[in-house]
């Protein structure tokens, strides 16, 4: 029991001693609590003390343990005031120990923050954040021609960056050497003319790689691989050299003799001139390298005029030879040599010699068309000049029969040529036109249409190729007639089916039975199309009009069907018993088919018709009578209609 609750209990009666012990208990658990203090004022039995008091970690974040010193009764809580620090536990009570996670930190700046445990506060510091660099792309690949690129770099505004080449043909844009915060980097690559390769770029402390492709293989082409130089010497034919625009070239004379006058390097398509110095010795030959090519100079010997026979071959046939002759005549000190400058062209005899002597060259068969080609001989060029393979020009078919009278499209004909060859096709008959190959070369093809023909059979032609091909068409066809029997027909008011009218026409002549959309009356029943003879079957419905007429089309020709009037006549009422007075407005009901023209007749004349012919079909009648005075008898009187009869009596 804590001091300041003990009191003498010895002489208070039990019961009110049992009260007063449980008083001092109820006021020891109390003192317990760190809400009260010890009577000596100046003493806090529940103080917190915490260690360390400051903490300090990088800006990566970290972990910091403060150690709390208390009572065992003495409970606490952990208050931080800052966002980036999480406490664990955050209350507890006693003596404990409480972990701080601090955040890494991406500012620039240091900073700090409390955590109060009780009335204790520990500091927490933390470095600044380094710098942050990011560079993207970190490869990239560029084609041999070059070009520019960029590279983007992120990172807080305040972060100074540079940015330089590690390599000659990458190069840093001016304004992007050097900066801060967010920016792209351009750089450019210089063209490639070798193979593949590799560089980098430093960029914010990041290496950024750039690979360039290779630059295609360059090839050189030469004008003329060789060229002949009078003993004289002098300027020498140009020879041009052609390649792609970033391929270099040198030229390299490889004789004492023949020197490089201009175009010794070059770029791209270019020319070389060459300077042969004077022979005066025996005929010489050196070469040139051009772009990694040969070019042969053929310089005649000093002295050594060469003359050769003939100079040309003309009309070579186009299955080749074998033994063109030709005859060099020139100083008995003086050698020369035959070079062929055609690959079709060969040298059988002579590649070289002294003085006079031959040659034979052979000429291998020409497939195309005529072709020139030449030898050079002891300095001297010999012309040959070989003709062009034959065409063999050919039509398939070469001729065609039996076209229809109706004309026709699309008739082909196959032309077969060698394909140097070239052709027309040409009708020669205005019937027929060429709608597709009217020209060509070497095998193709020749499309023919023909018109309708409205006469006797006809032949024509067609120049295709300096072939003739022939066509003929059938003559038109007869034209069709026809005969009818009978050719029309009376049918009574009843009606008929099963009638028949007899079609007579030739053979292959069509024909059809069509009934009149007027005479719906009317019905084929059979034979509504047929071809040579034949018979139509038709039936007529029963008719209850007047006389009527319809007409069925048969082979082109009106067939007429004439049918009796079917009209009947009924009255009512039959009989008529009258007074003596006169009256009118007397009517008969006539009953009659639809078309059935109603008339009516009165006798004697005491009775009038007053409307005796009211129109077609089902009728009235109206009439009058006069009156009666004169007779102590009936009189009787007679209406007709249509044949039949109304008796009228009237009486006295």
């Amino acid at each position: 029991m804590p001091q300041h609750c003990q009191v003498s209990i010895r002489s208070i009666d039990p019961l009110c001693r049992f009260f007063l012990l449980w008083v001092c208990l109820t006021l020891a658990s109390a003192c317990s609590s760190s809400t009260l203090t010890s009577p000596n004022p100046t003493t806090n039995k529940c103080a917190i003390s915490v260690t360390p008091g400051t903490a300090a970690v990088g800006a990566q974040g970290g972990e910091v343990a403060l150690t709390v010193t208390a009572q065992p009764e003495c409970a606490w809580t952990v208050a931080p005031d800052a966002g980036w620090l999480t406490v664990a536990p955050s209350s507890g009570q006693g003596p404990a120990q409480v972990s701080i996670a601090i955040a890494p930190s991406v500012q620039l700046t240091a900073r700090r923050a409390n955590v109060q445990i009780g009335a204790s506060i520990s500091v927490i510091t933390q470095e600044a954040a380094a710098c942050q660099f990011d560079v993207t792309p970190l490869t990239q690949s560029v084609g041999a021609a070059g070009g520019s690129g960029t590279a983007t770099i992120t990172t807080s505004a305040a972060c100074a960056w540079t940015a330089t080449s590690n390599v000659p043909w990458l190069a840093i844009g001016a304004s992007s050497a050097s900066g801060s915060g967010d920016r792209d980097v351009t750089y450019t690559v210089a063209a490639n003319t070798g193979g593949a390769r590799s560089g980098t770029l430093t960029i914010a402390g990041r290496t950024v790689t750039i690979a360039q492709a290779a630059a295609a293989p360059c090839v050189y082409a030469l004008s003329a691989l060789s060229q002949n130089v009078a003993a004289s010497g002098g300027p020498a034919v140009a020879v041009a050299v052609d390649t792609t625009p970033t391929c270099v070239w040198t030229a390299v004379s490889n004789a004492p003799w023949i020197a490089v006058s201009s175009g010794a390097t070059g770029t791209g398509p270019g020319a070389v001139s060459l300077t042969v110095q004077a022979n005066t010795g025996a005929q010489r030959t050196g070469t040139v390298t051009l772009g990694g090519q040969s070019h042969t100079v053929i310089q005649a010997a000093a002295g050594c005029p060469f003359d050769i026979a003939p100079a040309s071959s003309t009309g070579v046939d186009a299955a080749g030879a074998a033994n063109i002759a030709v005859t060099v005549t020139g100083p008995a000190h003086c050698s020369w040599t035959t070079t062929s400058n055609n690959p079709w062209i060969t040298v059988s005899t002579g590649t070289s010699g002294n003085g006079n002597g031959n040659v034979t060259l052979s000429v291998a068969a020409n497939p195309a068309a005529q072709r020139t080609g030449s030898a050079t001989i002891a300095g001297r060029t010999h012309t040959v000049t070989q003709a062009a393979a034959p065409c063999g020009f050919a039509i398939n078919p070469a001729s065609t029969t039996g076209v229809n009278a109706a004309g026709a499209t699309g008739l082909n004909i196959n032309v077969t040529a060698a394909g140097h060859c070239s052709w027309t096709a040409i009708a020669n008959d205005a019937w027929m036109t060429v709608t597709a190959g009217a020209s060509g070369a070497g095998n193709g093809n020749v499309v023919l249409s023909v018109a309708a023909n409205g006469s006797t059979e006809r032949t024509g032609t067609v120049a295709i190729a300096g072939q003739t091909y022939s066509l003929t068409q059938s003559a038109a066809p007869a034209p069709c007639t026809y005969g009818l029997n009978p050719t029309g027909a009376m049918v009574a008011a009843g009606g008929a089916t099963g009638s028949t009218v007899a079609v007579t026409a030739a053979g292959g002549c069509a024909w059809t039975a069509i009934a009149s959309p007027s005479a719906p009356w009317i019905t084929v029943t059979g034979g509504a199309s047929g071809t040579a003879n034949g018979t139509v079957t038709y039936s007529v419905l029963a008719n209850t009009e007047p006389a009527r007429s319809g007409v069925i089309t048969v082979a082109g020709t009106a067939f007429t069907v004439d049918q009796a009037s079917g009209c009947t006549y009924a009255v009512n009422p039959p009989t008529v018993l009258l007074p003596n007075s006169s009256a009118s407005g007397q009517q008969i009901a006539v009953t009659t088919g639809t078309g059935c023209t109603c008339s009516a007749i009165a006798s004697p004349s005491w009775i009038t018709v007053t409307v005796g012919t009211p129109g077609n079909g089902p009728a009235t009648i109206t009439y009058s009578v006069e009156e009666y005075t004169g007779g102590v008898l009936n009189r009787q009187g007679t209406i007709t209609v249509n044949g039949q009869t109304v008796t009228i009596t009237q009486q006295p």
